[in-house]
């Protein structure tokens, strides 16, 4: 049966199972390593700034590797990307491990794991989309990989073996990106040639304006959660089943579903609509009226993520027959310069309230909306092959 299988999906390439499981182990990994870090940083210094630039020492080269790689994926094999990403992270991972006690090592190691997983977004994307396989699969397995990654890195805590566990993940989908098959059509632009991003601006920075409000939230989210009250055990006696715990998690655990079938909708329904839904959740945690209220709310914060990113992905590969990787790369790379901007943002602000975050969030939110239905107007054309 498994010989069968195996046959199957070398005649049929879409049934590749190679880069959902690639994007499952590498984004277990990612999450291991920011809960993490930001404990031993804390444990290593006891400042807050420096625990910051640990942060900012991961999302800056994730930006910077992801645009990169993300158009060298449309010229060279991608197979060479996925392989060299993963051994670099997985580099870089442990290093952490073995060299607990140095800072120093610390941003070295979480520079590396940026760099590593800032070259992989393009390529496994544009291969999943090539391969004509189920991106909504592709994402949910991404998402489902945050779950286990944020369940598994509580109950290990702050040793060495998180980094060890975080390093083989890595390392194991570095062997099965190395044996892709090679579906590549090479584009007749030149390499320094951007032009694909400049048409497509506002959906760049319409996420960008969405995702840095999204962050600075996160950034001080459990503390804020702590001062609402949404802690405890959902039954008592039974500390594990803690009502945070169960906040957090209906998000990834959300995603997972709701990625199955988002990738069915048009994008110039799913986009708009993820945008609102941000717009409501943010705003409804500052007038939450009890702790419960958070469970749904973060329900749908998980259909408006999946809407805006899946979305946008679906809409933007469609879109640049020749360039996916290009557009891809990018678009997850922006994801880290969220992370630098949502963290200052959200640092600042939550120095007068948790509150105003949320607020300034739910604003951005809406600029992105207006900034994507007023620039982007190929979405919203009926003769537009992507959303007629």
């Amino acid at each position: 049966m498994l010989r069968k299988w195996l046959d199957n999906w070398r005649r049929d390439p879409s049934r590749d199972p190679r880069p959902p499981v690639v994007n499952f182990f590498t984004y277990a990994a990612m999450m291991i390593l920011f809960i993490q870090v930001q404990v031993v940083a804390k444990q290593q210094t006891d400042s807050n700034f420096l625990v910051g630039l640990a942060t900012a020492a991961y999302h800056l080269p994730y930006f910077l590797f992801g645009v990169f790689f993300g158009r060298l994926g449309d010229f060279i094999r991608r197979r060479t990307i996925i392989f060299t990403g993963c051994m670099t992270a997985a580099l870089g991972s442990l290093l952490i491990g073995l060299f607990m006690e140095s800072y120093s090592v610390l941003m070295i190691g979480r520079a590396l794991t940026g760099i590593g997983l800032g070259m992989l977004p393009g390529a496994l994307f544009a291969s999943t989309v090539e391969r004509k396989a189920s991106i909504g699969i592709f994402a949910a397995l991404g998402s489902l990989g945050w779950t286990v990654g944020s369940f598994l890195a509580p109950g290990i805590g702050p040793r060495p073996l998180a980094f060890f566990i975080a390093a083989g993940m890595a390392l194991l989908p570095a062997f099965l990106g190395f044996s892709f098959r090679e579906l590549p059509s090479r584009p007749r632009t030149r390499f320094l040639s951007f032009e694909v991003i400049k048409r497509h601006w506002p959906i760049f920075l319409g996420f960008f304006l969405r995702h840095t409000g999204a962050l600075s939230i996160w950034v001080t989210f459990t503390l804020f959660l702590r001062q609402r009250g949404v802690y405890g055990p959902l039954i008592p006696g039974i500390a594990i089943l803690d009502l945070m715990g169960l906040v957090y998690a209906l998000n990834p655990l959300g995603q997972v579903f709701f990625m199955l079938f988002i990738e069915r909708l048009k994008p110039k329904i799913t986009l708009p609509l993820g945008y609102i839904l941000s717009i409501v959740v943010f705003l409804g945690y500052v007038i939450a009226p009890n702790p419960w209220f958070f469970i749904p709310l973060q329900i749908i914060l998980a259909f408006s993520w999946a809407a805006v990113y899946l979305g946008s992905l679906v809409y933007l590969c469609r879109s640049c027959t020749e360039e996916r990787s290009t557009v891809s790369g990018a678009f997850n790379a922006v994801i880290g310069l969220c992370g630098i901007a949502g963290s200052f943002l959200g640092g600042a602000l939550s120095t007068v309230s948790y509150e105003l975050s949320m607020i300034v969030a739910a604003g951005l939110a809406f600029a992105g909306l207006a900034v994507v239905f007023f620039g982007e107007r190929r979405l919203f054309s009926s003769s537009h092959p992507v959303t007629a």
